[in-house]
């Protein structure tokens, strides 16, 4: 009758009463059926309590047949309740007491589950582990599958943590058995792997080239589901190494694709967020980015929520919302701290390192930079160690070590320059500009934000083509033998083009982007973007920083 709660309440009412010479096959109906209609109630917590309790008492914790049947059952509960670690804990019990059965096979596939949602998860230690045994349960069970999979997954894992070398040798080990027994299947995500492992190492160039590979053999084999993955992917690939517009368009074809899987789906939200994002269009930009994030926790994938919350930062710096702003880059640090990654989150701390030290907040500029520094030390990555001498060099300069500073910011730029980065790229030029303005080095500032300028333009990235000019009307040298002067307040009221200025008296009124829109007759977007640059060249932090200084200076 539908009736799933009252359902799910009475199947654990018989698992009190069963006496303990039920057959194991009634017991699996019994769970199965259980597992099902708490899933559709919402007595999920109260159920898996129930069957742990009635798992680990007498008689039934002496058969492990039993055992296993209900743990593998409370790990369907716990990935619907979206507790994806405990979920990978109960397939591990499970497996133990599949191996004492010698059901060597059902033990491999319960590890390789378990593995792959701790990756997931980025529980890399226990994750390697994991991969590790169900590799041996495997080969015991001389089940190829099985083994093929379990051994692209532990080089994935490898990658993640930094080793891509083995880790490509691995996943190139399991592509060579995948293909020898004809398993399109696991052939086809082991070329998808490939891509990852490269995307890594940073490797942009070499990741679309590998998944160029998945795709044409995924096309040759009806592999729909992991051309999808390869796809969504490859825009996040397209879009770190600068290319954006192939992006957008890789991104809108997994979109227009409604059979594609859902985690192609939540991908391409999230790169199509990032988008928006950095061109300072803040609102398509919260909506797809929250829709991401969301999906992303649910399917238990954390690398996403360092994708989407270092857009959401963004989002609310370019909306002027520096607490909103400064919420989510904790809650990316936070994340960090609870997952042994080693690649994903470099980014979003990377960007919150700069955050922190335009407000010159030390403290906060510190904890990000350490977390970048623990990154760099585990990893030969060259993005990684471009964010660790970038976020020296804040704090240098924080410090009023100008000439360490410049030092740390021209280490970080030759980094950043052995991969296609491009965002990391015109971010690091601006930092090093300014702090050669600092050092009295005009010349060198200029060439570098015309050239940060000229990339950010290209790219479409508004609010960083913003910086780049604000930053260069302070370039212009004085009367005196060329040294850099400072704007005064009625110098940078100038800066602000006819438009402009018409948005910052409206700013100075407190007029929200749409009552702006509405009394100039332009698009909100449009206004987004006209508020983004006059914060940027006012050099304001916020929307009211800008209203006060409007009123109070330039009026």
């Amino acid at each position: 009758r539908h009736r799933h709660g009252a359902a799910s309440r009475c199947f654990c009412a018989a698992l009190r009463l069963l006496s303990p010479d039920t057959s194991d096959a009634e017991l699996v109906t019994l769970f199965k059926n259980l597992a099902s209609c708490a899933a559709l109630s919402r007595d999920v917590s109260a159920v898996i309590a129930q069957l742990q309790d009635w798992r680990d008492t007498p008689p039934w914790r002496e058969r492990p047949a039993v055992r296993a049947e209900a743990s593998l059952a409370l790990a369907s509960l716990f990935s619907h309740l979206s507790q994806h670690v405990e979920s990978a804990h109960a397939r591990r019990t499970a497996a133990l007491d599949l191996a004492t059965l010698a059901r060597s096979a059902d033990a491999a596939r319960a590890l390789l589950a378990a593995a792959t949602t701790l990756a997931f998860a980025l529980q890399l230690s226990l994750a390697a582990q994991t991969a590790a045994e169900a590799s041996l349960a495997a080969e015991k069970a001389n089940d190829v599958a099985t083994l093929a999979e379990a051994t692209k997954l532990a080089g994935f894992i490898l990658g993640m943590q930094g080793h891509t070398a083995e880790g490509r040798r691995q996943v190139e080990q399991a592509l060579a058995l995948a293909l020898k027994h004809r398993l399109p299947g696991v052939a086809a995500d082991a070329y998808r792997l490939l891509g990852n492992v490269a995307e890594y190492a940073s490797c942009y160039r070499d990741e679309q080239a590998a998944f160029s590979s998945a795709l044409a053999y995924c096309r040759r084999h009806d592999q729909e589901v992991v051309a999808g993955l390869c796809l969504g992917c490859l825009a996040y690939s397209f879009f770190r190494s600068g290319h954006w517009k192939r992006s957008e368009a890789t991104v809108r074809r997994v979109l227009a694709d409604r059979s594609a899987h859902p985690v192609s789906h939540m991908v391409a939200s999230g790169v199509l967020g990032l988008l928006h994002a950095h061109r300072g269009e803040t609102r398509p930009a919260a909506k797809l980015l929250t829709n991401s994030l969301s999906a992303g926790r649910q399917m238990g994938i954390v690398a996403m929520d360092f994708f989407n919350l270092l857009g959401l930062a963004l989002t609310a710096e370019t909306a002027g919302d520096d607490s909103q702003a400064a919420a989510h880059y904790r809650t990316l640090f936070e994340t960090w701290q609870r997952t042994e990654d080693r690649h994903d989150a470099i980014p979003g701390l990377a960007c919150a390192v700069i955050f922190h030290a335009e407000r010159r907040e030390r403290d906060e500029t510190a904890r990000y930079a350490e977390a970048l520094e623990t990154i760099a030390a585990a990893s030969a990555n060259p993005e990684a160690t471009g964010a660790a001498l970038s976020a020296s060099a804040e704090l240098s300069r924080l410090d009023g070590d100008h000439a360490a500073a410049v030092a740390g910011f021209r280490a970080a730029l030759a980094a950043y320059e052995k991969r296609d980065l491009s965002g990391e790229l015109i971010r690091v030029r601006l930092r090093l500009a300014a702090a050669l303005i600092a050092t009295q080095q005009g010349d060198e500032a200029r060439t570098l934000l015309n050239d940060a300028a000229r990339r950010a333009r290209r790219l479409g990235a508004r609010p960083l083509a913003a910086k780049a000019e604000a930053l260069l009307a302070t370039c212009a040298p004085s009367r005196r033998g060329g040294s850099i002067s400072t704007p005064t307040a009625r110098s940078a009221w100038d800066l602000l083009s006819a438009r402009q200025r018409d948005i910052a008296r409206h700013l100075a009124r407190g007029a929200a982007n749409k009552e702006i829109a509405s009394a100039l007759g332009l698009s909100v977007r449009t206004v987004e973007m006209h508020v983004g640059a006059v914060l940027a060249r006012l050099d304001c932090r916020s929307r009211a920083h800008a209203a006060a200084r409007i009123t109070a200076e330039l009026g």
